[in-house]
């Protein structure tokens, strides 16, 4: 199978500049994979020389000299002060944004593309902090933002105030926090820090989150854990108030998509003289489930556990109170 002629030149490009001497032609036409294609000299000299054109073009200086084997015979190599990049310096929001992307960015493919591009950030000093990858839904433009600006945040090591509304709470309390890490959970955003007003580490979910700003003139002064810790904290938090339960749920004909989506078996049944369809659903977040049923208002209904049932009533009752 023949070498494209981006694969050759890219060949060519490693080959001269992992030499600090210079390497003759002949050599280089045995030595860089698709110059082999050429089946005589003449045609491996013509490509060459397009080759090294194309190069020059591109801003690739070839230098040349003699070579050690025969100093008339001359040699090319790239210096790799010529074509190396100045220091990769990114604002801290600029890190933080990438952090973001890496959460939302699905698929197999795309995430190869982005680790690798993570890799050569933190090479370059650039140290984004990164929850366990998750492929979040990015939807909801306002979380995004969130999850940037607090990233951000976090890098330049700011506190910063907010209001948060709890599950279940109608009013939304002031909270002061030393930002450590955005990440998801079951495709919900979350920030981990230490909480000032509580003293003691805290998690929040970014949709409960509004009027996010940093604190003037104050800078965080807690020890930050190590990632993996926060991570830790960020995945027993979340547990802790939307654990992972199965559940039954019934969904009228023609209603619930999101709620079938999250289910492994249905059945046919009718509820209230309404025909639908009774859904399992293992290992789900109860949160996320109470919120889908609580939507689709009398197309759905909770059947079991307990505390799936008592979490759409409160819902309900929270959003009854607010528009009251």
């Amino acid at each position: 199978m023949s070498t494209s002629k981006s694969q050759r030149l890219v060949n060519l490009v490693i080959c001269l500049l992992s030499r600090e001497q210079f390497i003759s032609a002949e050599q280089i036409r045995y030595t860089v994979q698709g110059y082999e294609d050429a089946s005589t000299q003449s045609s491996f000299e013509r490509t060459f020389e397009r080759d090294k054109a194309e190069l020059e073009a591109a801003g690739v200086h070839l230098e040349t000299g003699p070579t050690m084997d025969n100093e008339a015979t001359p040699g090319y190599r790239i210096r790799r002060a010529d074509v190396e990049l100045p220091p990769l310096e990114l604002t801290p929001r600029a890190a933080g944004v990438l952090a973001i992307v890496s959460e939302v960015w699905s698929g197999a493919a795309r995430n190869a593309e982005l680790t690798g591009a993570l890799t050569k950030l933190r090479a370059g000093g650039i140290r984004p902090q990164l929850a366990t990858p998750v492929a979040a839904d990015p939807g909801d433009s306002r979380e995004l933002e969130l999850a940037a600006d607090l990233a951000e945040f976090s890098t330049k090591n700011l506190v910063v105030t907010f209001c948060h509304t709890g599950a279940g709470e109608l009013d939304p309390l002031p909270r002061r926090l030393e930002p450590w890490l955005v990440g998801t959970h079951e495709a919900h955003w979350y920030v981990v820090g230490y909480d000032l007003d509580r003293d003691d580490v805290r998690c929040f979910r970014l949709s409960r989150i509004a009027e996010l700003s940093p604190v003037k003139n104050q800078t965080a002064e807690h020890p930050r854990p190590p990632v993996e810790e926060i991570q830790r904290i960020l995945e027993e938090s979340v547990r802790t108030f939307d654990p992972s339960i199965d559940a039954r749920v019934w969904v009228a004909k023609g209603s619930g998509a999101e709620l079938r989506a999250h289910s492994h078996r249905s059945t046919e049944s009718a509820l209230g003289g309404v025909d639908g369809e009774e859904l399992e659903l293992s290992s789900v977040s109860l949160v996320t489930i109470a919120e889908l049923v609580a939507g689709a208002g009398p197309n759905a209904r909770a059947l079991e556990p307990p505390e799936l049932v008592d979490a759409v009533t409160g819902t309900l009752r929270a959003a009854l109170e607010a528009v009251r």
